[in-house]
């Protein structure tokens, strides 16, 4: 039997007929389950939308765990920049300028004396007011002393009060409450040198200082901004009344019988004397609680008018001056002396004043701390009151009433516009 490998056409088409009747398929669409047609499309759909869901599905979860771990990565980064520059931001808001290296004397304004520091348990500078802002604190270490600074943004130095407690080594510097501080100093510092550290008290909106040793200290003003300088003992090198006791007197040395010094008591005059006739000039002399003179030999006539008064806080010292308002030079500085007096209980300075033409005007009869306080802040001033207590041939003596028994210092000066020549008793707080 052979074989058929060809594929013959429809016996239909056999027939030879072109008539579309002639062919008629056996099949008809409306007996078709379309049904079926469409389930298997629709599983066929159904069947690739599967793949493409969980294929969608896993694109996400890997491109969420993707995205996860980049933005691990990158919020772990941004939070190490930022505590990097929070780190940085800090030390560039310190607000603390603390240089501990030893400088020298001569690069420093205004180098204090011994004689300009003192131990005292109160200072108070500045007046009353609740505004303003410290801004930044400097620390200097310099040969024979130390100084802090507080820069102090303001129209006049607020009321601050500077209090030493010898026996805590600890000086405190008070603000009022109205004058704010930066925060960056609110973290306080460590020094090192005399001064140990630095402290914040966020209550008392106080600054303290706490030092290795006890201290003598000056405040004084400068623009508005507010300087504290200090030393120990052994830095001024001064030395105490023991150590003075205990050291042998070399028999050898000759004192120099010429010596003219004023703070030898011996070659002064006794203030009860009439003139005052020294050979040489003398128109200042250093703190001390000795008596002083102010010594000027051209002048011996009665021409000077005492018709007005100046006064002055430093911060260490308060300074009240009496001169002839338009006489200068130290040609009119009138003789005067002064000397420290305890009378029962109470300590005065009484202070003497030639070459006088006419009893000193009304207005130097007395003048109280109060009638000062309405013009400058008081508090701190080791002063209660200056008063006429006599005139006479020229001569006119004021008391000068303290709060404590203090150094003092006599001087002659012109008044700070250059108008006034004025005899000036400085008087420490």
């Amino acid at each position: 039997m052979k074989k058929n490998n060809e594929i013959g056409a429809s016996p239909l088409l056999q027939n030879g007929s072109n008539s579309v009747d002639g062919i008629k398929s056996t099949v008809h669409p409306e007996k078709l389950d379309q049904v079926r047609f469409s389930e298997r499309k629709q599983n066929e759909n159904d069947g690739n939308s599967v793949r493409i869901l969980v294929y969608f599905l896993v694109v996400v979860v890997l491109g969420a765990g993707a995205a996860f771990g980049i933005q691990r990565l990158i919020s772990e980064n941004e939070t190490n920049n930022i505590d990097n520059e929070t780190s940085d931001t800090k030390q560039e808001v310190s607000a603390y300028d603390i240089n501990t290296a030893e400088l020298l004397n001569s690069t420093a304004v205004d180098v204090p004396s011994k004689e300009d520091l003192t131990d005292a348990s109160l200072t108070t500078v500045g007046i009353q007011s609740n505004s303003g802002a410290v801004n930044e604190v400097e620390y200097r270490n310099y040969e024979t002393f130390n100084r802090v600074i507080l820069r102090i943004d303001a129209t006049q130095t607020p009321k601050t009060e500077v209090t030493l407690d010898t026996t805590k080594r600890l000086l405190t510097i008070k603000l009022p409450q109205g004058v704010t501080v930066a925060e960056g100093l609110k973290q306080g510092a460590s020094v090192g040198t005399t001064l140990s550290n630095i402290f914040f008290d966020d209550v008392e909106n106080s600054f303290q200082l706490q030092m290795i040793d006890e201290i003598f200290y000056r405040v004084k003003v400068s623009g508005v901004d507010l300087i504290i300088d200090f030393a120990t003992e052994s830095e001024l090198n001064i030395e105490s009344p023991q150590n003075s006791m205990d050291e042998p007197v070399d028999s050898n040395v000759e004192e120099d019988e010429d010596s003219d010094s004023f703070d030898d008591e011996s070659n002064m005059l006794d203030p009860n004397e009439d003139d005052l006739s020294f050979d040489e000039n003398n128109f200042t002399n250093e703190f001390s609680q000795k008596k002083q003179y102010i010594v000027n030999t051209e002048l011996q006539e009665n021409k000077i008018y005492l018709n007005t008064y100046y006064f002055y806080d430093e911060g260490s010292f308060f300074e009240f001056s009496i001169g002839q308002y338009g006489l200068t030079g130290e040609e009119n500085t009138p003789n005067s002396y002064a000397e420290l007096v305890t009378e029962n209980g109470q300590n005065y300075i009484l202070w003497t004043v030639e070459n006088l033409q006419a009893s000193p005007d009304a207005k130097l009869t007395r003048v109280t701390a109060e009638d000062i306080a309405q013009t400058i802040n008081m508090a701190g001033a080791n002063f209660q009151y200056f008063e006429l207590e006599s005139y006479e041939n020229g001569k006119a003596t004021f008391k000068v009433m303290l709060k404590n028994k203090a150094d003092f210092k006599l001087l002659a000066q012109e008044s700070y516009e250059g108008k006034t020549q004025l005899i000036s008793l400085q008087i420490r707080d």
